[in-house]
């Protein structure tokens, strides 16, 4: 039986609205039905224009996974462009090469769409421009429309109207904002008596003054994907950079789109006048700016330092106090603007923990086995955390999947026989998909456990060999080798200012491994590995890592 993974994509919240995305999904969902294709997996993406790039728009990424992982044998759309309008032809062509390279094909209800003879690269090639020209069509019609509702309706124009103005259909233009107007006129007072964009970002927390408009915003410091919640949000300093220096005001034309038509433009009623427009930038200009400092500290653990309080990186700074070096949380160090503050507390001083860190370093590559007996440990707490073996877990999974893909066919088979209606079919279809994207995702781990233990025995041959070249210069490596080396074997230093504990996380997974004669400190003093970065096959620090106390001061 094959399989398929069905994409719904729909433009606008008003097509949302409409429901037309539910059409998607339903007349799909019939196809395959008819069709005796099994669905692996329906993903939609909700508001996303096809010009978006299919990487950047979550749903068409999460079914490139299920392709690249050959899980499916169709991407079932219900046409050619629910996939992407993208000007670019290179971009249209992402989902195209995705589908050529894995042998998947790309099926509507009108058929199915052949990539492999050149007259079906040729039809393929037209219909995405074909697409894209319409896109642009359509671009250009509705901005038109626009533009004539603007001039003869008092429609509000195409843009985000800028804080502190408010659109007025009776007067076919801006006007100042009775609760954003004051916010902007003291941002512009403060600018003139001196203040920078971020004295004035503190002045305005430390006032409690928000910028008055309520708008669906996620708080910083909050994990990608959270919801956007309505509220009102503090003015962050790039904001108040942009707006000291946007002429619009202190103007009484303002053309909100140049890109559209330069020429289009609306009456605005300013905000400021223009003389404490004019005084705000010369003050902005003329302020005194110190000289950039030179990095006199060069930090070694500026890559792998993490706060524990807030698991965001630390920051190395210099205090003018005491002259010392320290490692701190730059959430924990001053107000924060729309996020919460982080509960780190004071820094660390950088001359007692890097000394400490490649004391560890330095037992890792000198002590024989003890590099191998640190990664069994980060394995088994790995596992642990898990609840048990990664392989054992995938079983368990695959089964409880295997299950529900049973339980589907059995619905399906009694839809065609008849026991069941179009719409108890896709009620019960719903529900077994709900049951099963936790379980998707908790394989997902599992199989990362899975591979972290097979990996595990590849680096351990290969790292055991390259620590034997590194033992003879360990003692002899400058400050940069020690950074590489200490980016190459450790995952994490997790620093917890307050307990004054820090835990080390050796590397696991697949770090980037260089030749043996571009070993730091081995001869001829190679280029040594690949700088530290979150990705190579570097996983999420675990509990279980060792912990050092240590007498660590803060400042």
């Amino acid at each position: 039986m094959k399989k398929c993974v069905i994409y719904c994509r729909v433009s606008t919240d008003k097509q949302r609205e409409a429901g037309t995305i539910e059409s998607q999904r339903e007349a799909l969902l019939h196809f395959a039905r008819v069709s005796d294709w099994t669905v692996v997996s329906v993903e939609e993406d909700d508001g996303f224009s096809g010009t978006v790039p299919a990487w950047e728009r979550p749903g068409m990424s999460r079914a490139l996974r299920l392709i690249e992982r050959k899980e499916v044998d169709y991407l079932l759309v219900v046409d050619l462009d629910r996939t992407s309008r993208a000007e670019d032809p290179f971009e249209r062509a992402i989902v195209r090469k995705a589908l050529r390279d894995h042998g998947v094909l790309l099926a509507t209800p009108k058929g199915i769409l052949r990539d492999i003879t050149p007259e079906e690269k040729l039809t393929q090639d037209m219909l995405s421009s074909v697409a894209s020209y319409e896109r642009s069509k359509t671009r250009e019609r509705t901005l038109r429309g626009r533009k004539d509702a603007v001039l003869r309706k008092g429609g509000r124009p195409l843009t985000q109207t800028p804080l502190g103005l408010e659109w007025s259909p009776e007067k076919h233009g801006y006007i100042a904002s009775p609760v954003e107007a004051t916010v902007v006129r003291e941002i512009f007072r403060l600018a003139a008596e001196g203040m920078g964009p971020l004295q004035i970002e503190r002045e305005l927390v430390r006032r409690d003054m928000p910028s008055g408009r309520v708008q669906k915003y996620r708080p910083r410091g909050t994990p990608k994907g959270t919801a956007r919640e309505p509220g009102t949000k503090f003015i962050v300093r790039r904001s108040i950079q942009d707006m000291l220096a946007n002429p619009v005001y202190c103007s009484d034309q303002w053309a909100p789109n140049p890109a559209w038509d330069a020429s289009f433009t609306v009456s605005v009623e300013p905000v400021v006048t223009r003389e404490q427009w004019d005084a705000a930038n010369a003050a902005l200009r003329g302020r005194a700016r110190p000289p950039a400092r030179p990095i006199k500290y060069d930090y070694l653990l500026r890559a792998v330092a993490f706060c524990a309080g807030c698991n965001r990186k630390l920051r190395g700074h210099t205090t003018t106090k005491d002259r010392n070096a320290y490692y701190r949380c730059p959430f924990a160090s001053r107000d924060q603007v729309n996020c919460e503050r982080c509960t780190g507390g004071k820094s660390v001083r950088a001359d007692q923990l890097e000394p400490m860190v490649w004391k560890y370093v330095r037992q890792l590559i000198t002590e024989p086995g003890y590099f191998r007996a640190e990664v069994e440990r980060a394995v088994e707490a790995d596992h642990k955390r898990n609840g048990g073996d990664g392989a054992e877990a995938a079983r368990t999974l695959r089964a409880e999947l295997e299950r529900l893909a049973l339980e589907r066919s059995r619905v399906q088979g009694g839809f065609r026989k008849g026991l069941y209606t179009e719409d108890e079919v896709v009620t019960e279809l719903a529900a077994i998909e709900r049951d099963r994207a936790p379980l998707l995702n908790r394989l997902e781990l599992a199989q990362m456990d899975e591979r972290s233990q097979g990996a595990r025995s590849s680096r351990l041959a290969a790292v055991d060999a390259r620590l034997a070249s590194m033992r003879a210069a360990v003692d002899t490596v400058d400050r940069d080798q020690q950074r590489a080396i200490i980016g190459e074997l450790i995952e994490r230093v997790t620093v917890d200012a307050e307990t004054r504990q820090v835990d080390i996380r050796v590397l696991v997974g697949d770090a980037p491994v260089a030749d043996d004669d571009a070993v730091p400190g081995a001869g001829g003093g190679g280029a040594g590995p690949a700088p530290h970065s979150s990705k190579g096959g570097r996983r999420p620090a675990r509990p279980g890592s060792e912990s050092y106390g240590s007498g660590l001061s803060g400042g």
